[in-house]
């Protein structure tokens, strides 16, 4: 994946043919130099001084795929790719297509471009994230603007959805048939996009959308455009929603910028209001808009990376020719010190960030996205800003001519890489998120002030079970690391685990019982649960027994800071839970109602048996209790932790045995029974500390 740069090259240098013309940006990738060659020959001075890049003579070109064969290997599918994207690259250069997306997409959909990195079953090549950087490298020396020509770009998210409406555009844009815009940023809400405006709000059939996004990429040169909401009914974080419709769908509205650079695609915004949008063009489920944004993103902004290494990379084989060609002072330029100096460590640096690139890629095909979380960031912030460095060097070297858009791209390849290092996602916001991904959120809370709710001096309301869960919901609005999703943590566990449900709402549980102990300082429970899935691998089955809830809840006592001690009893009905039980458990055959009490200091957590219409038990869900009056109480659900859930208790007897609770929903007609077969009742108070 690492280009040679700077060192003592094997390739010929590149020529331009008399009565050729190239467009600017279009690299042509250099032949190998035969070795009998002298230096005088390998490294000639002359050139055509309006060329950009060189063509190689014809006589020298040795075509990957050729180059491979020569050695007694067949060519690779990503070298395929490439020397076909050359070949395209050639075709294109000089014309007003060579900076299309779409023309590119259109034209390489012969031998799979757009659909690189898309799955067979949509007509994709399904190549990984490594084979993938390496083209989005290549085809990021001759233009940034050509990161958006390789595999299916934001038409990727679409792959969240199995509605065939939506798998249909996905096909499309394999074929080169359909082109994604994504759109997120608003005006006033860019990088915070916990406060983005927009809304949806469902309504029988569909939802309706009403927002305004600005400074998007794409918008007018996309078929398609991916819509991100926050949903309307959600409050107050509210969990965002994700819809894709065609650009011409009726009901939106584009305006347009003149961008500085990346001028291949279009710059601008686009309205919608009372916008209706069928449930089949919703991408995820309901409320999981930010873990597809999350995924796409984490993917996506590595091949950014990939394809700004290469316009830095680009810049510099320009940098490299000029110093061997440009004379003063007697001599060859690239004899003074003070350009070979900068020269070997932007050279390193990007040598650094591909194999940051290589190593992050490498963690994703292996579905490591925790490991590939910390280090997609950096890529993204030092890969865009060492390229930026690098290309703002080789313009300084070429002088005047470095100036003159009609001589270089040089000035072009500034302007892109300035364009994305604020797009999908800024230099400064994502070394923040190495820090967060790193070393936690405490850093950070340092900067902006500490995420915990203000503890005033007398009686505060956090001390009640009710109270703690309404601070924790509107601390989430600002800082969502402070009560989990289950949504955003069903890729932990395997398919047929049920989900992570009991791990999350252990957590949040923890949270909770930390706030009404004083106020101990808050978790960043993302990294926190993550953390108990990497220390205890058993986790991803699923199914967790209540000895295992149990060594959760401790686990999680053990991250408050500061450590407290958590002192947990298990009341569960024997008849329905029959597993491990942790020590000290009590079965009953008739469950207790005044289990479900709420006393001062403690937290109940519930968890029941769900059995459908049919009688098929389908396995078991935990909710924190927030509060009982008379026979109704109120639980806090891990699937919806904004808001409050009631539910009417019921005395049930059980075909098994003995007799238990059964939680009802009041006007809820779909037939699905709760039954409760466990209560778990804790307190926490502060550890001794040690001598």
């Amino acid at each position: 994946m690492v280009a040679e740069i700077g060192r003592k090259p094997h390739r010929a240098p590149q020529r331009t043919p008399a009565g050729a013309t190239r467009a600017r940006g279009a690299l042509e990738t250099p032949a190998p130099a035969p070795a009998e060659l002298h230096d005088a020959e390998r490294y000639p001075r002359a050139r055509s001084p309006e060329a950009v890049a060189l063509e190689t003579p014809a006589a020298r070109h040795v075509p990957i795929a050729a180059q491979a064969a020569l050695f007694g290997a067949p060519p690779s599918q990503v070298e395929a790719v490439l020397e076909q994207a050359d070949a395209l690259a050639a075709k294109l250069a000089g014309t007003p297509d060579f900076l299309s997306p779409p023309a590119w997409r259109a034209q390489g959909a012969k031998f799979g471009l757009p659909g690189l990195d898309l799955p067979e079953e949509v007509g994709g090549l399904g190549l990984g994230a490594s084979q993938s950087a390496k083209v989005f490298e290549h085809l990021g020396k001759r233009s940034l603007d050509l990161r958006d020509v390789v595999g299916g770009a934001h038409g990727r998210a679409l792959l969240a959805s199995d509605s065939p409406a939506v798998r249909a555009i996905a096909r499309d844009v394999a074929a080169g048939k359909a082109y994604v815009a994504i759109a997120i940023t608003e005006k006033a809400h860019g990088s915070d996009v916990r406060a983005m405006q927009s809304r949806s709000e469902k309504v029988p059939g569909g939802y309706v959308l009403t927002g305004e996004k600005s400074f998007q990429a794409r918008l007018t040169t996309a078929t398609h455009v991916v819509l991100f909401t926050r949903s309307a009914d959600d409050e107050p974080s509210g969990h965002l929603n994700a819809f894709v419709l065609p650009s011409d769908y009726p009901g939106l509205s584009f305006s347009t910028h003149d961008a500085h650079g990346l001028k291949g695609n279009s710059f601008g915004g686009v309205s919608f209001e009372h916008l209706f949008v069928p449930d089949e063009f919703r991408l995820g489920g309901e409320g999981e808009g930010g873990t597809l944004f999350g995924r796409h993103f984490l993917y996506w902004r590595l091949m950014q990376s990939a394809a700004a290494i290469g316009t830095g990379k680009g810049a510099l084989e320009q940098a490299v020719t000029r110093m061997r060609e440009r004379e003063a002072f007697g001599g060859p330029i690239g004899r003074f010190t003070h350009l070979q100096q900068p020269l070997a460590e932007h050279t390193a640096k990007l040598h650094m960030a591909s194999l940051l690139v290589e190593e992050a890629a490498q963690k994703l095909d292996e579905g490591k996205y925790d490991e590939a979380a910390e280090l997609v960031p950096m890529a993204k912030a030092e890969g865009v800003e060492w390229a930026l460095a690098a290309a703002d060097f080789a313009m300084k070297v070429h002088g005047a001519e470095g100036y003159a858009a009609d001589l270089t791209d040089l000035g072009q390849r500034v302007r892109d890489l300035q364009g994305l290092r604020i797009a999908d996602g800024t230099t400064d916001i994502m070394r923040e998120e190495v820090v967060r991904q790193v070393y936690g959120r405490d850093l950070w809370d340092l900067a902006i002030g500490t995420h915990r709710p203000p503890v005033p001096e007398d009686r505060r309301p956090e001390d009640t079970p009710s109270g703690a869960i309404e601070a924790l919901q509107r601390a989430s609005a600002h800082f969502p690391e402070v009560l989990a999703r289950e949504g955003d943590f069903t890729r932990l566990v395997a398919r047929t685990g049920g989900g992570a449900c009991p791990t999350v709402c252990a957590a949040n549980f923890i949270q909770a019982l930390g706030l009404m102990r004083g106020g101990s300082q808050l978790v960043d429970l993302d990294r926190a649960i993550r953390d108990a899935y990497r220390v205890d691998s058993t986790l991803e089955a699923g199914r967790l027994t209540n000895a295992q809830v149990a060594g959760l809840l401790d686990f999680f006592a053990r991250k408050v800071n500061p450590p407290l001690k958590l002192e947990v009893a298990f009341d569960y009905q024997s008849a329905l839970e029959t597993r491990e039980q942790p020590p000290g458990a009590e079965g009953w055959t008739d469950l207790d109602s005044g289990l479900f009490e709420v006393k001062k200091g403690e937290l109940k957590m519930v968890s029941y048996t769900v059995e459908n219409a049919n009688g098929t038990v389908l396995g078991r869900h935990f909710v924190v209790l927030n509060d009982k009056t008379d026979s109704v109480v109120t639980v806090n659900d891990p699937n919806y932790p904004q808001r409050a859930h009631t539910y009417r208790l019921e005395r049930v007897k059980l075909p098994e045995g003995g007799s238990s609770f059964r939680l009802v929903r009041p006007g809820a007609a779909n037939g699905m029974k709760y039954t409760v077969n466990t209560v778990v009742t804790a307190s926490l108070s502060r550890s001794e500390p040690k001598n």
